[in-house]
């Protein structure tokens, strides 16, 4: 009885030093990680590698100045291979509005566009630059043209052209250090916004929303105080 008694305490010592043994190791195995911060992502930002932290052990200040913002701009670079679809809307009045729709296809410095306007019955307009050689396409025909600034890709898509920001005072930049911030749209593009009124036109204002990916803007809202007139919206945006 003795025996029995003795080999029970024995398995018991056995069985407790096992779960001990284990529970020690659990604890040294999962134990709590050490907070990481991860690098941004170089890759993803490889059009704009100014745009890529810096590696250093000094905490980066996440607050979007004017200041900062316009140094931003200038330091974007349009990513070399593009497509990008774009719906643009001026409202004339409640009652009468204009919408488009334009693709945008970017290969180094060859471009392709197509617009689609939605009030002439899916009227079509073609601008190709090719090796130099820029055609413009209408319902009429196909004819070369030497006009490149008023078929450049901005302006046909209906999309608001960056060099308008890069041209302001931090001075300009309506509500500045609260207008100007970091922001992410559509839950899927990192961008910075910024929102500012012109200089020359009293109660007209324009917001950006500009990718910190690709230097392009995403999203453009043009005021006549608090009246929207003009609206610019990224559809599609990829590289290739």
């Amino acid at each position: 009885m003795r025996g029995r008694r003795r080999s029970s305490l024995f398995l018991l010592l056995a069985t407790a030093l096992i779960l001990s043994g284990y529970l020690a190791m659990r604890a040294i195995m999962d134990r709590p990680t050490d907070i990481h911060l991860a690098d941004m992502p170089e890759a993803e930002f490889a059009e704009n590698p100014a745009l890529t932290a810096p590696r250093t052990s000094t905490p980066v200040d996440y607050r979007l100045t004017p200041e900062l913002f316009l140094e931003l701009l200038k330091q974007y670079q349009t990513p070399e291979n593009l497509s990008w679809q774009v719906e643009t809307t001026v409202y004339a009045s409640l009652d009468d509005l204009r919408t488009q729709i334009g693709r945008y296809e970017k290969r180094g410095q060859d471009y392709h566009l197509r617009v689609v306007d939605g009030l002439t019955d899916g009227l079509v307009r073609e601008v190709a630059l090719e090796q130099g050689v820029l055609t413009v396409t209408t319902p009429d025909g196909s004819a070369e043209s030497t006009a490149y600034a008023v078929y450049a890709p901005l302006p046909v898509l209906g999309m608001a052209d960056l060099s308008v920001l890069t041209r302001l005072s931090a001075e300009q930049i309506l509500y500045a250090g609260i207008h100007t911030r970091f922001d992410l749209l559509d839950q899927r593009y990192q961008v910075v916004y910024v929102e500012f009124n012109y200089p020359d036109l009293p109660g007209l204002s324009e917001c950006y929303w500009v990718s910190l990916e690709y230097g392009l803007p995403l999203r453009v809202q043009t005021f006549q105080g608090d009246e929207l007139v003009y609206t610019a919206e990224t559809l599609e945006l990829g590289t290739f």
